[in-house]
């Protein structure tokens, strides 16, 4: 099920083996596990030459989580690329989920993505919705290809999980075997989910649940995964209209399917650059209630 994967990842390694890669990479996938395994992979190999090395502690390998990263991380990685090696060997460093830094840390980076100290490779890792285009533009893309639900529903019941879990949950996994095992093993992430399940077909329904958005206001990872969770509701109605000859089973068309799936979309992207949360989700639902109201149901 991950032959995909294994090819991608045989390529771009052995790329980097023969002295063939680039200043900066953007490693993109909606499975940060899959993404950094990659990255830790690629960072051992440039680092020690052996890619199964534990690259952890190393001392030249910076890793910085830019869910918690402020403006000072940003600059005193910066500050540190120029200066000596300990190994007198390559520096790395790994910038996860990128697209939780806002506008002024992405902006901060532009330089040294574009023109690094000799040695160094950057690697960030993440979603493209939410890097800047200039930020993107200055890397190497690396798409890794997602799982269907298929496999993850397989791989889920192989590991132990319990059926009727993993067939729940699995269209919400959106190709990510570690955001499919979090949701059928962690309360809090299954009803999260169910939560935003609950809030889209409210809204499907022209009700206005505008006390219901503090659900998902709590942090904005919450609140991505909430609309991520929404959108694969969508998606699975944009299915069942397909199957059905352009129509779902409570007569939406694939037209309104559509823009609604725009919508969030939009949502997605407005939450990534750091627009607010409860503001956000409250267009969400004006705009879907005008979406419906302008294109009556059969």
């Amino acid at each position: 099920m991950d032959h995909a994967l294994d090819v991608l990842s045989q390529r771009f390694l052995g790329g980097i083996k023969r002295g063939s890669y680039s200043h900066a990479y953007f490693v993109s996938s909606p499975d940060t596990e899959r993404s950094e395994n990659l990255i830790r992979r690629a960072a051992a190999l440039l680092c020690t030459g052996d890619e199964r090395r534990d690259i952890s502690s190393y001392a030249d390998f910076l890793n910085i989580n830019c869910a918690e990263a402020t403006i000072d991380d940003i600059r005193q990685m910066q500050a540190e690329l120029p200066m000596r090696t300990f190994s007198d060997g390559m520096r790395v460093v790994f910038l996860k989920d990128a697209q939780l830094l806002d506008e002024k840390k992405q902006n901060t980076l532009l330089k040294t993505l574009e023109e690094p100290p000799e040695g160094t490779v950057i690697f960030l890792s993440g979603t493209e919705s939410g890097v800047l285009p200039t930020i993107r533009s200055r890397c190497t893309k690396l798409r890794l290809p997602q799982m269907n639900d298929e496999d993850i529903l397989n791989t889920l019941i192989l590991e132990g999980f319990d059926r009727q879990c993993a067939e729940k949950y699995a269209p919400y996994a959106d190709g990510s075997m570690s955001r499919a095992r979090r949701l059928c093993s962690d309360d809090k992430a299954a009803q999260l989910c169910d939560n935003a399940e609950a809030f889209i077909k409210t809204i499907l329904k022209s009700e206005m649940p505008f006390d219901s958005v503090k659900t998902f206001s709590k942090d904005r990872q919450s609140a991505r995964n909430s609309a991520e969770y929404m959108l694969a509701y969508m998606r699975k109605m944009l299915e069942n209209a397909v199957e059905n000859g352009g129509l779902t089973d409570d007569g939406f068309t694939i037209s309104i399917i559509g823009d609604i799936i725009k919508l969030l979309t939009e949502t997605l992207g407005r939450i990534d650059m750091k627009y607010g949360i409860g503001a956000a989700f409250d267009r969400l639902i004006a705009s879907t209630a005008q979406i419906i109201a302008a294109q009556p149901l059969d």
